[in-house]
């Protein structure tokens, strides 16, 4: 596939967000930098168009628009994507691009993870968690700062959601809001974590270490234990 290059003092595109889970992968393509509408993707060979192309690179037919002005693709999972508009419009479509689900959250929506049917929204320093079928809001729980930067959303699985923090990664439940901040000794940034049906991927640095990159695992069943 081809990217396109955006020239940041023009009105070129750019290709952002590429999100996948298993073989489905999605992509955003913003037109005229951050001032122009944004398109998701889907890589695909099946009833497929030509991609965004740019003046250096062609063009193959491996792709299929999801929708104009859908906004930034975040999360797939199941046959299913997630878009989020500048205007906050969360949108669940199909693979073909049909509208399964919408949601107007207003401006200041951040990231938007999707698992099974729980549909989890950053909101500043809020995490709200939807049902992805019948729409309804099921839980608010705030996020902790720690003084540090903005809280992101990692990760979401059943009742539980994983974000990064002040330079930690915390393990949220969402039905009773217990939070607690996982024991990494000598971890440095960059911090990141996947959560997953069979527990918690969490990468790190270790300080004054010759090869510094650590990459532990931590199973569902202790991890729920823990809250």
């Amino acid at each position: 596939m081809a990217s396109v290059g955006g020239d940041p003092n023009g009105d070129g595109d750019d290709i952002m967000s590429l999100v996948g889970q298993g073989g489905t992968i999605v992509f955003s393509d913003r037109h005229k930098n951050q001032q122009g509408p944004i398109d998701p993707w889907l890589l695909t060979k099946r009833k497929a168009a030509k991609c965004p192309q740019s003046d250096l690179y062609g063009s193959r037919k491996l792709c299929r628009l999801l929708g104009r002005d859908r906004g930034v693709a975040t999360a797939v999972d199941g046959g299913r994507v997630v878009t989020v508009t500048r205007a906050g419009v969360v949108r669940t479509l199909s693979l073909g691009g049909r509208v399964l689900r919408s949601w107007n959250l207003g401006a200041g929506v951040g990231t938007v993870l999707l698992r099974g049917r729980e549909l989890a929204v950053q909101h500043g320093t809020t995490v709200d968690a939807y049902d992805a079928q019948t729409g309804a809001k099921q839980q608010s729980r705030e996020l902790r700062t720690d003084g540090g930067p903005q809280p992101f959303l990692l990760g979401v699985q059943g009742d539980l959601v994983v974000y990064a923090t002040g330079g930690a990664i915390h393990v949220l439940r969402l039905s009773n809001g217990q939070d607690k901040a996982l024991v990494l000794p000598n971890a440095a940034p960059a911090l990141d974590a996947h959560l997953e049906p069979t527990g918690l991927f969490v990468s790190w640095n270790r300080m004054h270490a010759k090869q510094p990159g650590r990459l532990g695992f931590i199973p569902l069943r202790v991890l729920s234990s823990g809250l």
